[in-house]
């Protein structure tokens, strides 16, 4: 019998003189949160789930001071006006981050008994899944399009035309690279959200993660004459992490430097001890990023100039991922750039990508 069906039982046979003994036993081996109130909403028992939940609940207090939703106190008191044996509805909950719990009312012996669902990350992957749909089918149609295009031609008016073959298979091999970057870049932004609220707890090394980025990055310089300056001299910059998307954040913001800066300059990185930060500065020589693109960058898909983007490859996905993994590791993302320097001959063009993660304690013992 499950644990739903043996309190039910419990409710059904009004063994109240032993439902002490039920509930206790019953609820604390759910993954489910349970709350048992009297008819007036006071509750009498609640499970180590509900505990986690809400970190103030206690016995004797009123349900609706922990959930405050409208609705979760209409379909309450419809319970009782009504009598009915069960009810349920969706209910959203900050502790501290939003969670979304689908919620059960049963009725019996004199009390309520509630089973909260948690049903968030099951609502984040619908939301996640129309996101993807709507997104990809807005992003794939210009080069699916083309590709369409260029091998009704190929079948069709330059069948045989091994120059104009040539020609197209180029121009259709650089969008399908498009379409694969675009779907590479919509599945890694999805697996990071799912872990979202999971704080990495392994030591890494960001001077590492930095020296192994511009090793990467290499091939990139060379084509465009330019190198990388790095000004720190700290032998090493420990945070809780994970290294692989650290790694993805600083190679996109290197990337991105390279991408959009004039061949022959230079990219400087610099990373400095700042108020129990680790305070990392990826900063280039480029044209520079006009002040009102500066708050939407972080945005899935927003592009400043989309033809150049789409020249570079570009998805509009890079630093929507970076804002992501920042905010997963507890730190945060500042932009700055300069773009008026013909109006200011002590200015230079260019953008400064700011990076701020906590540092690295070791922690006491019995400390978590």
């Amino acid at each position: 019998m499950n644990i739903l069906n043996k309190i039910m039982s419990v409710f059904a046979g009004k063994q109240e003189k032993k439902l002490e003994h039920h509930i206790v036993n019953a609820l604390n081996y759910d993954a489910d949160a349970y709350i048992l109130t009297d008819r007036h909403g006071v509750i009498c028992y609640f499970n180590q789930t509900a505990q986690t939940i809400f970190s103030n609940i206690e016995n004797g207090v009123s349900v609706f001071t922990l959930i405050r939703t409208p609705h979760f106190k209409t379909h309450f008191d419809m319970l009782n006006m009504e009598q009915k044996n069960s009810l349920d509805c969706e209910i959203s909950i900050r502790t501290p981050h939003e969670q979304i719990f689908k919620t059960y009312f049963m009725n019996g012996a004199g009390y309520i008994l509630l089973r909260l669902t948690d049903i968030t990350m099951q609502n984040k992957a619908i939301k996640m899944h129309g996101d993807f749909i709507a997104n990809v089918s807005h992003e794939l149609r210009t080069p699916l399009a083309s590709i369409c295009g260029f091998i009704e031609t190929l079948q069709g008016p330059a069948k045989g035309d091994m120059q104009a073959t040539e020609q197209f298979l180029d121009i259709m091999n650089a969008q399908a690279k498009r379409m694969n970057h675009l779907i590479n870049g919509l599945l890694s932004l999805s697996r990071i959200e799912m872990d979202q609220y999971i704080m990495p707890n392994t030591p890494c090394d960001v001077i590492k993660i930095l020296n192994d980025v511009s090793l990467a990055m290499q091939p990139l310089l060379i084509n465009k004459n330019m190198n990388i300056i790095t000004l720190y001299d700290v032998p090493d910059a420990m945070i809780y992490g994970d290294a692989g998307q650290i790694f993805q954040v600083f190679q996109n913001l290197v990337e991105n430097a390279i991408k959009y800066s004039p061949s022959d300059t230079d990219i400087t990185l610099n990373c400095v001890l700042q108020d129990n930060f680790w305070h990392i500065s990826v900063t280039d020589m480029g044209m520079g990023i006009p002040e009102n693109h500066i708050p939407r960058l972080i945005e899935r898909f927003y592009r400043i100039d989309d033809a150049r983007h789409r020249s570079q490859g570009g998805a509009g996905l890079g630093l929507s991922i970076v804002s992501k993994i920042i905010d997963r590791h507890k730190g945060r993302l500042e932009i700055q750039s300069v773009t008026d320097a013909d109006k200011n001959p002590n200015k230079k063009n260019g953008s400064s990508f700011h990076v701020f993660l906590p540092v690295f304690y070791k922690k006491k013992e019995g400390e978590f």
